[in-house]
């Protein structure tokens, strides 16, 4: 099942997992893919909503990105 995180949250979910956010498009940029957590924190600082990460939640201990 496809889990999505926003914000904060994502970015805390993402720095501890070894994992790259997206963003989505805004006034400042194009939508992204590969934002690392260190970029995702400036960007929240302002915008923190169009921060996200899509993953797969685990059936057997692990996780698959969607």
């Amino acid at each position: 099942m496809a889990t999505r995180l926003s914000g904060w949250e994502a970015i805390e979910f993402a720095a501890k997992s070894g994992l790259l956010l997206n963003k989505h498009a805004d006034p400042t940029g194009p939508a992204r893919g590969d934002v690392t957590p260190k970029e995702a924190r400036v960007i929240a600082q302002k915008k923190p909503d169009v921060i996200y990460l899509d993953f797969d939640e685990p059936d057997e201990g692990d996780f698959r990105i969607a």
